[in-house]
């Protein structure tokens, strides 16, 4: 992470030029790409919401969902006490503390907040999207120290977001799939990895591509002696097999891990054997279908997938490392590409999800987010018409996302269902979901861990964070002005400005010096006056600005001597972000 402090300062800078770049503290990360950026230990004053407390609530007259495939209560009054529901019962008869905040259900529909079961966030501005999405719970598939904090921050509310419940760092082989997974070359290392994340914290275990057999019984077998579930890809040295036997894996993320038994989609030869194996070992699976189907829509329409609505809620640097801007074109259109796509989603909805349906394996809903082009919590909404247009019905589209991910994640005694004695941990709807999941859309707020956030709430500030976006990149500009009569002329005053998002932060560079100051919802900043010492000179700097439709005004003052010999006032007007 950047140092905020000053650092050093040279006796002179180099020609002039203002470059604010897309924030650098983050990026996503994803399956197919995942890097681990620094990380800012303060939430972003946008998505940081006002904590509304955990006292107590009453959702007043509403209908309550208790499970999607149970009948729903009418006229109920739901009353949360940190954190917990503590009635559920008519409204006629049931009392309200007089301290309670009233929230008017009549004509609404309260049900379990949604779980996205498969994401990988390393953004904290994310952490906004999913809640704004209705999702209270998500599950993170490659973690690390940051995630146990961030899962502590979360759950006692210093930061707003859903809960967070995260496996420890991904377990390969060697050499791994990525450089950033844990290598385990034999079972002595594959226990003592499993040992370490355990005492660390982590909630369950990811497999990777390429852990080695022996490696991966070592790792089921410490994990399920710790109480740890293990999930993850099918190793291709292991086999379905072995995943299969006893004490193999609990869970399997994406359908695409099986396509190698059905020739890439092309046979359907032992499809039932196979998902009556899957379901006879208690494994899960969570399919991710957005992930193909993503992968079909850059192929086939490219545009239109730029221009969807959401993507203006992607972190720019998020969009960096994502590379479809220079990858996707290329891409899409292309005959073989389209093919295998067609091919593969169609076997996945119309084949396989059946397939293991039809023996009773249990489904999950992740979403993958954020690899490319899959916009946090709003995939997970991509996910789950995905899962409907597969044959799904709606109720039980909605009981994958509540009450089989409760279950997976050892919740299933207090989470998942409207009842006495869960966590509050709700969506408030204007309509039933049970027969129409465009009702999730429909969102009037959502409560998590007994904080309620009201939709239009979560709505400005999403707002607020796209108005971000839009002014972080790379911005040509030109110095208009250097008052002062020193030696230090335009063509030696450099100032590189970095514009962070998450948080929203303008970091100040002079040479090896950093200045930090926050960037406000309208676009202003203003950074407090630093000093260093340089060869027995003070130097001071001091900087503010603000952001008016994409443009840039930013005055930078510079001052050294014991006294204020010279100032020098460096601004730029009309710098224009590029591109």
């Amino acid at each position: 992470m950047p140092d905020h402090s000053a650092v050093s300062v040279p006796t002179r800078w180099p020609a002039a030029r203002l470059r604010v770049l897309a924030a650098i503290f983050l990026a996503s990360a994803g399956a197919a790409a995942c890097p681990h950026p620094a990380v800012p230990s303060t939430p972003s004053p946008i998505t940081q919401l006002p904590d509304t407390g955990s006292g107590t609530l009453a959702i007043v007259d509403v209908t309550v969902i208790v499970r999607p495939n149970e009948p729903a209560l009418l006229h109920q009054t739901v009353v949360v006490t940190d954190g917990m529901i503590t009635a559920v019962g008519p409204a006629a008869s049931t009392a309200v503390p007089g301290s309670a905040v009233r929230i008017p259900g009549s004509g609404r529909f309260l049900m379990a907040g949604l779980t996205d079961m498969h994401v990988h966030v390393f953004d904290r501005d994310e952490f906004l999207l999913y809640l704004a999405n209705g999702i209270t719970t998500i599950r993170n598939l490659s973690g690390y120290a940051m995630h146990l904090a961030w899962r502590d921050s979360l759950a006692a509310g210093t930061i707003a977001g859903p809960r967070l419940v995260t496996s420890g760092p991904i377990l390969d082989g060697d050499p791994p799939m990525r450089s950033t997974n844990t290598v385990l070359r034999d079972a002595a290392a594959a226990e003592a990895e499993v040992h370490r994340e355990a005492d660390a914290g982590y909630d369950l275990i990811k497999v990777y591509d390429d852990i080695s057999p022996v490696a991966y019984r070592a790792v089921t077998a410490a994990a399920h002696r710790l109480g740890m579930r293990v999930a993850g890809h099918v190793p291709t040295p292991v086999g379905l097999a072995t995943v299969l036997a006893p004490g193999g894996q609990d869970e399997i993320e994406h359908l695409e891990e099986l396509l190698p038994y059905f020739d890439d989609g092309r046979s359907v030869t032992g499809l039932d054997s196979i998902a009556h194996a899957i379901a006879a070992a208690g494994v899960t699976v969570t399919p991710t279908l957005t992930v193909y189907a993503s992968a079909l829509a850059q192929a086939t329409d490219w545009p239109s997938v730029q221009a969807r609505p959401e993507m203006r809620y992607v972190n720019p640097a998020t969009r960096a490392q994502w590379g479809w801007d220079q990858t996707a074109a290329a891409r899409s259109g292309q005959p073989r590409e389209v093919a295998r796509y067609l091919r593969t989603t169609a076997f996945f909805q119309e084949q396989l999800l059946p397939a293991l349906r039809r023996a009773g394996v249990t489904v999950l809903v992740g979403s993958d987010a954020p690899i490319a082009t899959l916009v946090p919590g709003f995939a997970l909404h991509d996910e789950l018409l995905l899962l409907s247009a597969a044959g799904v019905s709606d109720q039980d589209v909605l009981t994958m996302a509540t009450v089989n991910a409760a279950a997976a994640t050892g919740a299933a005694s207090h989470r998942g269902a409207v009842r006495v004695g869960h966590d509050a941990d709700l969506l408030l709807l204007g309509a039933d979901p049970r027969h129409g999941l465009a009702a999730l859309k429909d969102r009037v707020g959502v409560i998590a861990a007994g904080r309620w956030y009201a939709q239009r709430e979560l709505n400005r500030r999403l707002d607020a964070l796209a108005a971000v976006y839009r002014v972080v990149g790379l911005y040509d500009t030109k110095v208009t002005r250097v008052e002062g009569n020193c030696p230090l002329g335009t063509e030696d005053a450099e100032t590189e400005v970095t514009v962070g998002a998450s948080p929203s932060v303008v970091l100040l560079r002079h040479g090896g010096t950093t200045y930090g100051g926050r960037l406000e919802d309208d676009g202003s900043f203003r950074m407090g006056e630093r000093t260093v010492q340089v060869d027995g000179t003070d130097y001071h700097l001091a900087v503010e600005g603000r952001f008016r439709a994409e443009v840039l005004d930013a005055r930078v003052t510079v001052t050294w001597g014991t006294a204020p010999a010279c100032r020098v006032i460096v601004r730029w007007l009309g710098a224009r972000r590029m591109g």
